[in-house]
């Protein structure tokens, strides 16, 4: 070959290489936040060959950040380019809670305020009260990484007056909390919590054995938590394929003659993004198990198989259930599973800072409880089926509404969550 044809050979992929290098980043658009919070999320190596795998996770840890409505990455000669849209950081949102157990007297309403990107080095503080069935206030500070390797540091109070939905008693709560934790190579997460907790039951009557043994007007108790949490899913808050498996295990330690209880929580959960289209379906498979621990449970620890928080389809009120299952609804452990299948119904996009969006999905539901770990009977174990809608407002995370059924009766049941 001749040595002019290898010279511009040579020269072309000269030229090639030195175009995909890039050895400064450039931040645009952070008009508040400062460059320290999006530049600790990047690992594309500067310098480098520009790289769009590594890119497009940087991208992903950008966005999860959660104050920004969009971000994007891209090269542009010898400079590694991101683009980002704050998103807004005062969020005054109304706080509208319905408690399905105590229907049209379970609804509260309220006000609350979340300041994203505190300081610009995003800090989270949310403050606000409701009154009606529930009647509190409260205010949480956060940030997610104070220092080393995504140490973060919280601190939540709140005080809380309610009617509990099944039992005869009205249920005041005061609580102060700090919690730190940290990330072990992004996917592994680990929080440790310690508190003081005081509440006050106010019975109206006693009105069976149950009532009459927990007869205590009050409880106090010094709490710790330790939890562990393994998340391999790219966006949080838009979970399309991934693993979390994860536990929680926390010490109540009465005082002033309270009696103690632990707990133990245990989530395994698997997103399937089944093709990238624009419906992006995704099929989910989630269980979870709740166990207590306590030679007296406080009444106020009772739980409830049916409604938002387990097996859909049911009501949280045994009586209100068909008398087939009534009485596996109130217990002290609980294990559930989930099957969902989930498409976008209206995709997400930016509206002058906040990004909104539509899911919607069908599910399946099955679990059941027990008064000690021996006695779960997978005769006693209910099921629920059923569809709903899963609307997505970034800073604000998840309301879902369903709407579902069971196998015992034709009644709708309407369920209301949150992802907060």
């Amino acid at each position: 070959m001749h040595r002019s044809t290898l010279f511009f050979i040579y020269m072309t992929c000269f030229a090639m290489a030195q175009a995909a290098t890039v050895n400064q980043i450039s931040i645009h658009g952070n008009d508040k936040t400062q460059d320290s919070i999006i530049l600790r999320e990047i690992h594309h190596p500067i310098p480098s060959q520009y790289n769009p795998s590594l890119a497009e996770e940087d991208r992903n840890r950008i966005y999860n950040l959660g104050i920004f409505s969009s971000v994007d990455i891209s090269q542009k000669d010898s400079s590694y380019v991101i683009y980002v849209i704050e998103g807004l950081r005062w969020i005054p949102f109304p706080i509208i809670d319905y408690d399905e157990a105590k229907g049209k007297d379970g609804w509260s309403y309220g006000l609350g305020m979340r300041l994203l990107n505190f300081r610009g080095i995003n800090e989270t503080i949310n403050l606000g009260f409701s009154f009606g069935d529930v009647n509190n206030y409260f205010l949480n500070l956060h940030d997610p990484w104070i220092a080393g390797n995504h140490i973060s540091f919280g601190f939540t109070t709140f005080d809380q007056t309610n009617a509990h939905a099944v039992r005869p008693f009205r249920l005041t709560q005061q609580d102060v909390s700090v919690n730190t934790g940290f990330y072990i190579r992004e996917v592994h997460k680990f929080v440790a919590y310690t508190g003081y907790d005081h509440r006050t039951v106010k019975w109206e009557s006693n009105l069976d054995k149950l009532e009459t043994l927990q007869s205590d007007k009050s409880f106090d108790h010094l709490f710790f938590g330790f939890m562990y949490d393994f998340d391999t899913r790219d966006i949080y808050i838009d979970p399309r394929k991934g693993n979390r498996i994860g536990f929680e295990v926390s010490q109540n330690v009465g005082i002033s003659k309270s009696i103690d209880f632990n707990s133990v929580a245990i989530w395994i959960n698997k997103w399937i993004l089944l093709n990238n289209r624009s419906a992006e379906p995704v099929l989910s498979f989630k269980t979870k198990a709740f166990f207590q621990f306590s030679d007296q449970l406080p009444i106020f620890r009772r739980m409830y198989l049916g409604g938002e928080d387990f097996v859909r389809g049911y009501s949280p009120v045994p009586k209100d259930n068909p008398t087939d299952v009534e009485y596996w609804m109130e217990s002290q452990n609980i294990i559930y599973q989930n099957l969902s299948y989930q498409q976008t119904l209206f995709p997400r996009n930016d509206f002058n800072g906040m990004e909104l969006g539509i899911d919607w999905h069908v599910f399946l539901d099955w679990g059941a409880g027990s008064e000690s770990l021996a006695d779960f009977r997978l005769d006693h174990c209910i099921y629920g089926y059923g569809a709903g809608l899963i609307f997505y407002a970034s800073g604000l995370g998840s309301i879902t509404v369903d709407f579902g059924y069971n196998p015992f009766e034709s009644d709708t049941h309407m369920h209301l969550s949150d992802s907060n």
